[in-house]
């Protein structure tokens, strides 16, 4: 049965816990300004060279691990190395002790990242994520703006070639634009509403019916293939935001655990240094 120690030391080394964090922010800064270099020399203006988008975020995900890894670790250990030594203390709560001075090594540098360091360190860990919401944000205006553009497509519907200063009436135009982004949004149209835009694309633009209907065909084939491009557009930005936050909660909970254990290492290093008195 272990024995319960009387010693009266503290179980928290605060100091220990502080420079290991301190460390491993530090480290986490570095390596952040190694990978934005390497990121910048990946990226070239000319098309179709340098690395693709795809090869960028698999090396983005590698290197945030890879982060997450080598200051987690740095932290832990010094943490664990320099803790107060607990004479008289079980091997078991020692083994315990050393791993939650790894983990709240890890916190601390977590939490002073998010706070205090929101242009640097902070960016190291949840600059992916961030991108991600930056992503969808950028991406779910492109819907709203295919509201805009349906103006630009009524009155290419309604354009008189014959005479081009014959501008279409503002009510007509806006008529239109509504049937078209009805459509768009249905993802067909009506055969009223197509008969009823023929029959107006004839009357202002001098088209025989026929080549009014062609007209309304062509022309909705092009909005439908834009809005598609939108909405495709928004779901590949999510996708991307989703699998980013995935990824980030699996580098810091590898950090965290990658902490705890060069914590006890760095704990039972220091129990095995003797000291030499002459």
């Amino acid at each position: 049965m272990p024995t319960i120690s009387s010693n009266t030391t503290t179980a928290v080394s605060w100091g220990a816990i502080f420079a290991g964090a301190a460390a491993a922010a530090a480290l986490s800064f570095i390596l952040m300004l190694l990978g934005f270099g390497f990121g910048l020399i990946s990226v070239s203006p000319w098309s179709g060279e340098g690395a693709s988008a795809a090869t960028i975020g698999v090396g983005s995900i590698v290197w945030l691990i890879i982060i997450q890894l080598a200051a987690a670790g740095l932290g832990g250990y010094l943490a664990g190395r320099l803790r107060v030594k607990w004479p008289d203390t079980h091997q078991d709560e020692v083994y315990f002790r050393d791993t939650a001075h790894g983990l709240v090594t890890w916190s601390v540098a977590t939490i002073v990242a998010v706070i205090f360091m929101g242009g640097s360190a902070s960016a190291v860990m949840f600059g992916g994520l961030k991108a991600g919401s930056e992503a969808i944000g950028a991406a779910a205006p492109s819907i709203e703006s295919m509201r805009d553009e349906q103006g630009y497509f009524a009155q290419r519907l309604l354009r008189n070639e014959n005479e081009p200063d014959a501008a279409a009436d503002e009510s007509r135009v806006e008529e239109v634009t509504t049937i078209l982004w009805r459509a768009l949004r249905e993802g067909e149209m009506e055969d009223a509403d197509q008969s009823y835009l023929a029959a107006l694309i004839s009357e202002q633009s001098r088209l025989s019916q026929r080549q009014a209907e062609q007209r309304v065909e062509d022309l909705l084939a092009q909005a439908q293939s834009a809005y598609e491009q939108a909405v495709e557009a928004v779901d590949e930005a999510r996708e991307a935001a989703a699998w980013t936050a995935i990824w980030l909660f699996i580098a810091l909970l590898a950090g965290a655990f990658f902490a705890a254990f060069c914590a006890t290492m760095g704990g039972r290093q220091r129990d095995e240094v003797l000291t030499v008195i002459d």
